[in-house]
């Protein structure tokens, strides 16, 4: 999910495990119910239907996964964490 923001793609996922850390309703992507076949299609057609939607989706997903999982802003939080071991 997070190399799919980082390529500015729109993400449907469902709102299950850690995705919900990860995307942001309506913002950077789209969650459903899992074991939903109609929320899946109305999620797709919303996407394809939607330029604006889709863009500005894919646009702050990006945003998102460069300021949250770039490789330098991981490795400093991960040393500051150990540094107040």
């Amino acid at each position: 999910v997070v190399e799919a923001m980082a390529m500015e793609r729109p993400i449907i996922a469902t709102n299950a495990g850690g995705l919900p850390e990860i995307i942001t309703n309506g913002k950077t992507g789209l969650l459903i119910k899992p074991h939903d076949a109609t929320a899946v299609a109305w999620a797709i057609h919303r996407v394809l239907s939607d330029a604006a939607l889709r863009s500005s989706l894919g646009h702050l997903a990006r945003e998102e996964a460069l300021k949250r999982y770039d490789f330098d802003n991981c490795v400093d939080a991960l040393l500051g964490s150990l540094a107040t071991l």
